[in-house]
C-alpha cells in the first residue's frame, strides 16, 4: 500500500525544477522544513513571525543529510548554525507547509504567513500581494500545527 503522507517538502514543479540553495544558516530559530522563512543577515535564514506579510516565498526544504536514521528528513529541524537548504517557490508549485493552530481550512482557502513562526494562516479579510497559496486539502488544526499542502500563488 503506498504511504498518503509526502516525505518531502516541494511535491510539484510548475515547469522547470526548482533550484535548492544551502548557502545561508539557520539563525537564532529552530526552523522546520515546510516553514515560510525570510532573511535574517546576508548569511543567516529566520521563520517569517509577521502575519500578512509581504514576502519573498523562500520555504525551508527537508534536510538532505538527515543525522537522524529513525525518523525521515521532512520531520528533522535545522538547528541554530545548521545550513538550511531552502527554495523560491513559483506559482503553481505545490508545497507541503505548516497551519498554524486554531485554523480550519477547506481546499480553495487562501493561505497567508501567520504571527506563528513560519507557519500560514486561512486569510479571509487581507487578501493581496500577501498571500502565499491556496490549500489544496481541507486540514483543521487545534492546538498544535499541522501540515498542509499549499499551491503557491
Amino acid at each position: 500500500m503506498a504511504a498518503t503522507t509526502p516525505n518531502k517538502i516541494l511535491l510539484q514543479v510548475n515547469g522547470a525544477d526548482r533550484p535548492d540553495y544551502h548557502d545561508k544558516q539557520a539563525a537564532t530559530a529552530t526552523i522546520k522544513p515546510g516553514m515560510l522563512i525570510e532573511l535574517a543577515s546576508a548569511t543567516t535564514v529566520t521563520p517569517v513571525a509577521t502575519a500578512d506579510k509581504t514576502n519573498t516565498r523562500m520555504i525551508a526544504l527537508e534536510v538532505a543529510t538527515a543525522p537522524d536514521v529513525t525518523q525521515p528528513a521532512i520531520s528533522q529541524a535545522y538547528a541554530s548554525g545548521d545550513n538550511v537548504r531552502y527554495c523560491y517557490a513559483a506559482p503553481g508549485d505545490l508545497f507541503y507547509m505548516w497551519l498554524t493552530p486554531s485554523q480550519t481550512a477547506v481546499i480553495g482557502s487562501v493561505l497567508a504567513s501567520s504571527a506563528a513562526a513560519g507557519e500560514l494562516s486561512v486569510e479571509a479579510t487581507n487578501v493581496g500581494h500577501n498571500v502565499v497559496g491556496i490549500a489544496e486539502e481541507a486540514v483543521t488544526t487545534t492546538g498544535a500545527a499541522a501540515r498542509i499542502k499549499v499551491r503557491i500563488l
